[in-house]
């Protein structure tokens, strides 16, 4: 249900008045993309993590 409101994806029939993300969803949703993107961070090598981080200094903030 909540993977197919995020890709935006709709079902047709009865089944779409049952069919709701609720905030804690989208909060343990936003959770695990958090931790699946920094264990990918951490994977990298420090040359492989500098030059991601040129393309996205932003992204540097928890480090």
């Amino acid at each position: 249900m909540a993977r197919r409101a995020r890709l935006g994806q709709k079902r047709k029939g009865i089944s779409r008045a049952y069919d709701h993300v609720t905030p804690v969803m989208q909060q343990q949703i936003l959770q695990a993309l958090e931790a699946r993107w920094w264990a990918s961070i951490a994977a990298l090598t420090p040359g492989e993590r500098a030059k991601l981080f040129g393309w996205f200094p932003r992204a540097r903030f928890r480090l």
